[in-house]
């Protein structure tokens, strides 16, 4: 299992609208590949946003991460919507869940 995790910061001028059809659109791709597993999304502090997206192998992250729509969407990320991002990928070494009964 791998992790890609993208923090971002918007740019005051990104035009929000554009950018969430544009998010809607990524998510309808990925999740018809094979090897995705899960997006989740999180706002952080001063207007970051941390995205998580989960992969069954590192294959599968790079198939994505090299898809033609997804390539535009970077570019598109970079010059309209971006002040600011980073991408942490990780290996899964170890994965467990608790939750309360009742």
């Amino acid at each position: 299992m791998v992790i890609a995790l993208f923090k971002t910061t918007l740019r005051a001028d990104a035009d929000l609208g554009a950018y969430e059809q544009l998010g809607l659109r990524m998510y309808e791709l990925v999740s018809q590949m094979e090897g995705f597993v899960s997006f989740s999304e999180a706002q952080l502090p001063e207007g970051e946003s941390l995205g998580m997206a989960t992969f069954t192998s590192p294959e599968a992250l790079a198939a994505w991460r090299q898809h033609p729509e997804h390539l535009e969407a970077q570019r598109q990320g970079r010059e309209r919507f971006y002040e600011a991002y980073s991408i942490t990928v990780c290996d899964v070494t170890r994965e467990y869940a608790w939750r309360r009964a009742g």
